[in-house]
């Protein structure tokens, strides 16, 4: 019993990186650290956009 509850997990659970895998397949290059979808994305490169870059450059400036 214990392994059919395994087995149904390790299926839920790759049917969910399938879905995942399906809807980053449209993307073509990942920047957006908000997309929910970002975290299972072969495509998402972590690091920081241009808005992010200028902001943190006027921040700097201000010091």
């Amino acid at each position: 019993m214990v392994w059919l509850i395994l087995l149904v997990i390790v299926i839920v659970g790759n049917l969910i990186r399938l879905w995942y895998f399906m809807k980053c397949l449209g993307v073509k290059d990942c920047q957006n650290s908000k997309c929910r979808y970002s975290e299972y994305c072969f495509r998402h490169q972590d690091g920081i956009t241009e808005e992010e870059k200028e902001e943190l450059i006027k921040y700097l400036e201000q010091l």
